[in-house]
C-alpha cells in the first residue's frame, strides 16, 4: 500500500509542477516538492488501518472451530480485502483524474452528480476514453498485494525493509524540517489522500445538511383549488400590438411593504429555527479564509475582518403568503414588487410561425466574447457583428454555474432546485418545457458533441415531447482531438448543418456546443489566433474563434436559404467560466463569483427585437417566456418563474442563483449580491456597483430583507417544483393553474 501511496504522490508531484494551469492555485516557488512529500503521512494512516484489518480478521479465522464456516470467511474476507483494493485505486484514480480535466477532487457534490447522471450507457461511452495508465493505477493496489504476496521469503524481506525506509524517511523528513505555514495552505485536495478527503468533505457535507435540514420546512402545499383569479394568458390578442420596448432597467422601488404571511404549521419548528444555526456563523466568505494561494497574476483578495453580531437577531416567521404557496411565479411581496405594473409591448402578429434557432455555448462568460485578438480583431468576430443587429442582454445571468440546472432553466423557464441533488436530471421529471408549446407542426431537432445522458435534463424533453435528441452516442463522426468524452466539434457542427438543411418549416433547431469545456482542447493551426497553447486562456479563446465560425456557417444557411426573416436567433450560454480571477476559482462549478454565472443572451429578429444593449438583470428563467411572446405562442404567465422581455420593466425585486458547491445567491436591482454557502453556514454580501469585481466583501446584517428571501427561496422552490411536477405528469392543472 505505502508503495501505490508513493506512485500516487510521485504522480501527483509531476502533475502540480507540469501544469501550466496551476491547478488549486498552486505555485511551484512556494511549495517545494518536500512539502508535498510530508503529507505521505496520510498514506501512511491508512495504509496501517489496512493492515490492521487485514490482521484482526485472520486471527478472528483462527479462533473460529467450525471448518466449513471458516472457509466461507476466509472466501469473503479475500473477495472483501480484494474489493476494497479496488476501491481504494478506483477512488485515487477518479480523484485524480477529476483534479486534471475538471481543476475539482472527488468532493461531495461531484460524487452526487455522478449518482443523479448515472446510467450503463454513459459508462460505456465513457470507458473507451481511459487511457492504459489509468487502467493500470487503478488495479495497481491489487497487483502491488500479489506482487508482494507471491514473492519468496527474502525478497519479501526486501520490500518490508523498503517499507521501514519510507516510513522512516518521512519522519525524518518531519524532524528534519521545521513546520511550514505553507503547508496548511496547500488545498485539502492536494495535501490530503483521496480516501480522507472523501470521507473528511461527506461528513462536513452530512454534518451542515443535517444543520439545515430544519430550516427547510416538510409541510405540504395545501390542498387547496384556487378561487382567485382565473388562469391569465398571454395572447397576441390580450395586448395591442406596438414596438417592442429599449428594456431600460427599472429604478429600484423603495415600497417596504409588509407581506401577508401563513406561518407553517408547526410552532415548534419556528423555535428551533430560531436556535439553530441559520444566522451567519461568519461574514467572510469560506473561500477567503481557505487554504488556496491567488495566482501570481492576481492581487491577493484581503477580505476586511467582519465579526457577527454577538446576539443574533432572530429571523422573522419564515413564510409566504398563501397566494405565493399556490403559484408558481413569484408573486409574494418578498419576491416581486407589487407596486410595479409594466406593460406587456407584444411585437405584432404574423400569419406564418416563426423558426428559432437556439445556440446554447458551453462554459462561455459574458467578459471572454468580448475580448480580443493579438491582432486586434474580436475573438469572435461573427458574434461581434451580430450582435449590432440584436438586442444584447449584459447583465444576464445563469441561475446555475453547472450544466444541468442551466438547460432546466433555459427549456423551462423555471428556476432549478436549490439542492445538491439535482432534481433536473429526474427521470419523472415532467414539466412543461419548450416542445410543449411547439408540439403541433414544429420540427424539433437537438445535437450534443457530449453525452445528454450526464449533464442534460433528457427526461423532462423526452416528456415534453422532443424525439430527435442527438448526443455523443448517435453521432457517426470521430470524437475531438483530446480523450474527453465529445465529437469533434467542427463535424458536430457540420452534422448539424447537413440535417438543418433538411429540416421542415416551422422548425426549432438546438445546437448545444461542447468545444469551449475544461480542458479546452486544441484544434490545430487552422484554430489558433492564441499561439500560446500551453495557456488554458489562450486555449479557451481559440475555441470560442472555432465555435464563432460554425455559428457563422448556420448564419449563412439561413441566409443563403432566405430563411433567415423568418428565423428567431436566440444565443447564450449555459454558465460562465473562470480563471483565476478570484483565488482558487478555475471552471465553473467550484465558485459562486460572477464570472462563474454571467453569460451572454443574444436575440436576433430585427423585425421583433430592437438591436441595442440591455443592462436590465435578466435570467435563464426569461428565455422562454420571451421567445413564445416573440412567436406568438399563448401561455399563462403563472406557471413561469421567469418574465418577458417584452415587459417594460420587471416585477421581480431579486434573481436567484444557486451553486454546485452549495452555495445560495441572489442579485438584486439595487446591484446587492447576498450570498448563503449552506456547506459552511456563512453569510456575505458585495456591492456590484460599487465593486463589480467581487473584491470587498460585505456583512449579512446590512442585507436582511435580501438574505431572508434568499432563505425563503431555497425552501420554498424545492417543495414547488416537486409539487408543479407531480401535476404535470398527471396532466392536471396546478391549482387551478395551467396553460392554454
Amino acid at each position: 500500500m505505502m508503495l501505490f501511496a508513493l506512485v500516487y504522490r510521485l504522480r501527483l508531484i509531476a502533475l502540480l509542477f507540469r501544469e501550466k494551469d496551476r491547478l488549486f492555485g498552486f505555485r511551484p516557488e512556494i511549495f517545494p516538492v518536500v512539502v508535498l512529500l510530508k503529507e505521505l503521512w496520510h498514506e501512511l494512516i491508512l495504509a496501517t488501518s489496512l493492515a490492521a484489518l487485514v490482521w484482526l480478521a485472520y486471527h478472528a479465522e483462527m479462533h473460529l472451530q467450525d471448518g466449513r464456516f471458516r472457509r466461507w470467511l476466509r472466501r469473503g474476507a479475500w473477495a472483501g480485502f480484494h474489493l476494497g483494493l479496488f476501491f481504494v485505486g478506483f477512488l485515487y484514480t477518479a480523484h485524480y483524474m477529476l483534479m486534471v480535466t475538471m481543476q475539482s477532487g472527488l468532493v461531495f457534490e461531484v460524487i452526487m452528480e455522478s449518482f443523479a447522471s448515472f446510467s450503463t450507457a454513459g459508462v460505456q461511452n465513457a470507458l473507451p476514453h481511459l487511457r492504459f495508465t489509468e487502467f493500470v493505477f487503478i488495479f495497481l493496489p491489487m497487483i502491488s498485494f500479489w506482487i508482494f504476496y507471491t514473492l519468496a521469503i527474502p525478497l519479501q524481506r526486501i520490500a518490508q525493509q523498503f517499507a521501514i525506509l519510507l516510513i522512516s524517511g518521512i519522519f525524518f523528513l518531519y524532524l528534519a524540517q521545521p513546520y511550514d505555514p505553507s503547508s496548511s495552505r496547500l488545498a485539502n485536495e492536494i495535501r490530503h489522500n483521496p480516501l480522507f478527503f472523501v470521507l473528511s468533505d461527506s461528513f462536513q457535507a452530512y454534518r451542515n445538511n443535517a444543520q439545515t435540514a430544519l430550516s427547510r420546512t416538510t409541510a405540504p402545499l395545501p390542498v387547496l383549488r384556487l378561487t382567485s383569479p382565473q388562469p391569465v394568458l398571454s395572447s397576441p390578442s390580450a395586448h395591442p400590438p406596438s414596438t417592442p420596448s429599449a428594456h431600460l432597467p427599472s429604478t429600484p422601488s423603495t415600497q417596504t411593504n409588509a407581506p401577508a404571511v401563513r406561518e407553517f404549521p408547526s410552532p415548534s419548528l419556528h423555535r428551533k429555527l430560531a436556535q439553530r444555526s441559520i444566522h451567519p456563523v461568519s461574514s467572510t466568505p469560506p473561500h477567503a479564509r481557505g487554504p488556496l494561494l491567488p495566482p501570481s497574476h492576481l492581487p491577493m483578495p484581503i477580505p476586511p475582518t467582519l465579526s457577527p453580531p454577538a446576539q443574533p437577531t432572530p429571523l422573522p416567521p419564515l413564510a409566504l403568503s398563501p397566494e405565493q404557496m399556490r403559484s408558481v411565479a413569484h408573486v409574494d411581496p418578498v419576491f416581486v414588487d407589487p407596486s410595479i405594473q409594466p406593460q406587456h409591448h407584444l411585437p405584432p402578429t404574423r400569419a406564418k410561425r416563426w423558426n428559432v434557432l437556439m445556440m446554447v455555448m458551453e462554459s462561455t462568460g459574458t467578459r471572454y466574447i468580448f475580448a480580443k485578438q493579438p491582432n486586434g480583431q474580436p475573438v469572435m468576430p461573427f458574434l461581434s457583428e451580430l450582435m449590432k443587429q440584436s438586442r444584447v442582454y449584459r447583465r444576464h445571468f445563469s441561475p446555475s454555474n453547472s450544466s444541468p440546472r442551466s438547460y432546466f432553466s433555459i427549456f423551462s423557464g423555471l428556476y432549478p432546485t436549490p439542492q445538491l441533488k439535482m432534481f433536473s436530471l429526474r427521470k419523472d421529471l415532467a414539466v412543461p418545457a419548450y416542445p410543449t408549446f411547439t408540439q403541433k407542426g414544429y420540427d424539433h431537432y437537438l445535437i450534443n458533441p457530449s453525452s445528454l445522458n450526464w449533464y442534460f435534463p433528457y427526461w423532462m424533453m423526452q416528456h415534453a415531447g422532443h424525439k430527435n435528441l442527438i448526443d455523443y452516442a448517435k453521432l457517426p463522426i470521430p470524437h475531438n482531438p483530446s480523450r474527453i468524452l465529445a465529437r469533434h466539434e467542427v463535424d458536430t457542427a457540420t452534422h448539424f448543418l447537413k440535417h438543418f438543411k433538411t429540416m421542415k418549416e416551422p422548425f426549432w433547431a438546438t445546437y448545444t456546443s461542447f468545444v469551449p469545456h475544461y480542458p479546452y482542447t486544441d484544434y490545430g493551426p487552422q484554430y489558433r489566433p492564441f499561439k500560446n497553447i500551453h495557456s488554458a486562456l489562450a486555449r479557451y479563446y481559440n475555441n470560442l474563434y472555432l465555435l464563432d465560425q460554425q455559428f457563422a456557417r448556420f448564419f449563412q444557411h439561413l441566409k443563403d436559404t432566405h430563411k433567415l426573416q423568418r428565423t428567431i436567433l436566440v444565443i447564450t450560454g449555459d454558465h460562465g467560466e473562470a480563471f483565476g480571477q478570484h483565488r482558487g476559482n478555475y471552471t465553473h462549478s467550484r465558485y459562486s463569483y460572477n464570472e462563474n454565472f454571467e453569460t451572454p443572451l443574444i436575440f436576433y429578429q430585427p423585425q421583433l427585437f430592437r438591436p441595442g444593449v440591455s443592462f436590465r438583470y435578466t435570467s435563464h428563467v426569461d428565455i422562454l417566456p420571451t421567445l413564445l411572446d416573440a412567436m406568438g405562442i399563448a401561455y399563462n404567465p403563472r406557471l413561469f418563474q421567469g418574465e418577458s422581455l417584452f415587459l417594460s420593466q420587471p416585477r421581480r425585486r431579486y434573481l436567484f442563483l444557486f451553486g454546485n458547491e452549495n452555495t445560495l445567491s441572489l442579485v438584486g436591482r439595487d446591484h446587492i449580491k447576498v450570498q448563503y454557502s449552506l456547506k459552511h453556514q456563512r453569510c456575505w454580501a458585495y456591492d456590484l456597483k460599487q465593486d463589480p469585481t467581487e473584491k470587498n466583501v460585505l456583512p449579512c446584517a446590512s442585507f436582511e430583507a435580501q438574505r431572508r428571501a434568499l432563505l425563503l427561496w431555497s425552501r420554498y422552490q424545492p417543495q414547488l417544483l416537486d409539487q408543479y411536477n407531480q401535476a404535470a405528469a398527471q396532466k392536471r392543472p396546478f391549482f387551478g393553474q395551467s396553460h392554454p
